[in-house]
């Protein structure tokens, strides 16, 4: 059983350790606070890395114990030993401290969706921290959603006026949780198509307008013996200098903005530098694409019809 699953950023605990005091409660430092069974480890396999788990006789009558994850020992006990140090855990700011012993060390495990670095967490015994609600967790071989009858017929065994409520899979949980961060994966992938296209669009406008107004120069060009090869670099070459302008002023005003919205978590600057290294090639290839018509066209200008006009 849980109060709450994996990538469901469960609530946030303020905490302090043995012999550290803080002067003002928004000080101290936070951690996922999660209650569970003694099963739960196993069910989940999360692997106990120092310690024990919670075991049957860490009930309501005993010392209240807690085990922490390897970020929280790293980050907080990385000079002392983790094993019968003393935490006071408070689940609001005007709550009374809880203090219990840290009797074991479990491997982390992602803290919510999206989630670029590993976060302190706190685990306290059902017994000994009981909830009005908590889920039921359970580990199966072939299809777990085959297991649904039996599962409610076996509560209702017990209580057959307890409700139950939705049965879901893990993999249906995770889903739903992700499904917002990939549904703005999409809207921004769109949007930005959608400016590509327009961008191009642009470039196919702007170019087309050039070699029009150009037309007799080109053609007195070509009526001086200039090649139709050097005609089509020359169109291809002004479109590519509006958008190598284009492109350096939108990386100008897009490198800082992507360097703070990443400052948080390193590893999303990392990220954004490979959209920005993308962005100016795919600008590029749109603005080939978009100038190959019009310089096609410049270099089928008849020379004399252009000084005709002329």
């Amino acid at each position: 059983m849980a109060q709450d699953l994996p990538e469901s950023f469960p609530p946030r605990v303020g905490f302090e350790l043995e012999g550290q005091r803080v002067s003002r409660a928004e000080e101290r430092p936070l951690a996922a606070g999660y209650v569970i069974s003694r099963d739960y480890f196993r069910v989940m396999r999360i692997p106990l890395l120092r310690g024990r788990e919670f075991s049957p006789s860490d009930d309501a009558g005993s010392a209240k114990v807690v085990i922490v994850n390897q970020t929280f020992a790293k980050r907080f006990l990385a000079k002392s030993e983790p094993i019968g140090t003393f935490i006071r855990t408070y689940p609001s700011a005007t709550s009374v401290a809880d203090s219990a012993e840290i009797v074991g060390v479990v491997g982390d495990v992602i803290d919510r969706v999206g989630q670029n670095e590993d976060v302190p967490q706190v685990y306290a015994p059902f017994l000994q921290r009981p909830m009005r609600s908590m889920m039921v967790l359970i580990r199966a071989g072939g299809d777990p959603a085959a297991l649904a009858p039996a599962v409610r017929a076996s509560v209702w065994a017990i209580d057959k006026d307890q409700p139950v409520g939705t049965i879901s899979t893990m993999k249906q949980v995770l889903d739903h949780k992700g499904s917002g961060d990939r549904l703005l994966g999409g809207l921004g992938g769109a949007f930005t198509a959608l400016a590509l296209g327009l961008a191009a669009l642009g470039i196919y406008g702007m170019v087309s307008f050039m070699v029009a107004q150009r037309t007799q120069e080109i053609g007195l060009r070509m009526a001086l013996g200039a090649q139709k090869g050097s005609v089509f670099r020359l169109v291809v070459g002004n479109g590519l200098l509006l958008a190598t302008i284009g492109t350096a002023l939108g990386l100008l005003l897009a490198l800082p903005i992507s360097r703070t919205l990443g400052s948080a978590h390193p590893d999303s600057w990392v990220r954004s530098l490979l959209v920005l290294a993308m962005a100016p090639a795919l600008v590029i290839v749109a603005t080939l694409l978009a100038c190959y018509l019009p310089a096609r066209r410049a270099t089928r200008v008849d020379p004399m019809m252009a000084l005709r006009c002329e």
